[in-house]
């Protein structure tokens, strides 16, 4: 069963999962009306490459749209509306690495903000997320002094491609906050599921998606996509897209706490059919008991739906 196929048939708790849907009358897309083709941005999954893509390569515009005249398009109009997904454990280091960076006190003053009004501004709004866990900028106030722990070179653009000289450091804060992290209120924007950016915020019930797409291979999948609605594509490919490596050093992660991620990624792998890392596939012993991760189909008249673990 292919991603697509697997979210049709999703099961979403709207009540366990409320807080991963924003509650707005609009979505955000990029629509190439040339072309017949909306693209669901999903953060963190190859969202600034498949923007890119759709301006560049298909005259598409960002646009927030109702869900209803997204439904027309793709019913009545013949659109196809398509998206992009990602290995969930790999987009949660990402989605972190990101979240922890905007959430820092550096973005309350100093010089990233100097100029930036408006990001001091969504950083004072969404900074309560923070109390819950102290320990996350315990002995920085400065972006400098987070930088220090990350990167040995001299300068901001330089650290922005370097591999991380993290000593363990950030990965304890890291595996700290993962340890006390139910999932269900996300900490981040970035940390929320991608199920529910698939899904109408009102009901739970998946979006009538064409197809979906690997992020891991994001440029590829651009191409073939220009190719088969006969997009001329650029000589020099489609190269975009923000490639950062992570500040914290994911090598040093526990397999404990790989595992606590899969268990609070778990709609995902389920309702999107991806498959386990090895090392959460194991599950866990508990006193004897099995603990271990599993999607399950419940059957409702001539209809059934997926549910993942911690549903049933």
């Amino acid at each position: 069963m292919s991603s697509n196929e697997a979210l049709q048939h999703c099961h979403v708790n709207m009540t366990q999962y409320a807080n991963h849907f924003l509650q707005r009358a609009f979505v955000l897309v990029s629509i190439s009306e040339s072309h017949g083709l909306i693209y669901r941005n999903v953060p963190k999954s190859a969202s600034s490459s498949s923007r890119y893509a759709m301006e560049n390569l298909f005259g598409g515009v960002d646009r927030r749209m109702k869900l209803d005249e997204i439904n027309t398009l793709v019913t009545d109009e013949g659109y196809s509306l398509i998206s992009f997904i990602r290995d969930p454990l790999e987009r949660f280091y990402s989605s972190y690495d990101e979240a922890y960076f905007r959430k820092g006190p550096w973005f309350g003053e100093g010089r990233l903000v100097k100029n930036r009004p408006g990001e001091r501004k969504g950083y004072l709004k969404t900074k309560h997320k923070v109390e819950p866990y102290p320990y996350l900028y315990e002995g920085m106030k400065t972006y400098d002094d987070f930088r220090a722990k990350f990167c040995d070179k001299n300068s901001d653009k330089e650290c922005k491609t370097a591999d991380t000289v993290d000593d363990g450091d950030l990965t304890r804060r890291f595996e700290q906050f993962v340890h006390d992290y139910s999932g269900l209120d996300p900490f981040d924007l970035h940390l929320g599921l991608q199920v529910p950016f698939l899904s109408n915020p009102q009901t739970g019930e998946p979006l009538p998606i064409s197809e979906l797409y690997n992020a891991s291979h994001a440029e590829s999948e651009w191409l073939k996509i220009a190719k088969d609605n006969a997009v001329e594509i650029p000589g020099d490919g489609l190269v975009h897209g923000r490639k950062t490596p992570r500040r914290f050093n994911v090598d040093l992660v526990t397999d404990a706490t790989k595992q606590k991620i899969c268990r609070i990624l778990m709609l995902d792998y389920c309702c999107l059919n991806l498959e386990l890392p090895d090392v959460c596939k194991q599950g866990l012993m508990k006193e004897g008991v099995d603990d271990s991760y599993s999607c399950a189909m419940e059957r409702k008249g001539k209809q059934f739906f997926i549910l993942p673990w911690n549903n049933l």
